[in-house]
């Protein structure tokens, strides 16, 4: 059985909505959907991600208040 490994990048572009990467990401996660795909992230790749979207939303919280 074909088991994939997500990278957090793609991850990235979908969940910032990256300009440049955004539909091509959303492309690939789409496909590994309809087909059923198993489909991991590494461990280091979920707190990368928190980081980066948790970055983020510190941002908007400054630019707010």
């Amino acid at each position: 059985m074909i088991k994939i490994l997500l990278d957090t990048n793609i991850v990235l572009d979908i969940a910032l909505e990256r300009q440049d990467f955004y539909e091509k990401a959303k492309q690939i996660v789409e496909i590994l959907y309809l087909k059923s795909l198993p489909t991991f992230v590494t461990a280091s790749s979920v707190t990368d991600i928190y980081y980066f979207l948790k970055k983020k939303k510190d941002i908007y919280t400054q630019l707010i208040f």
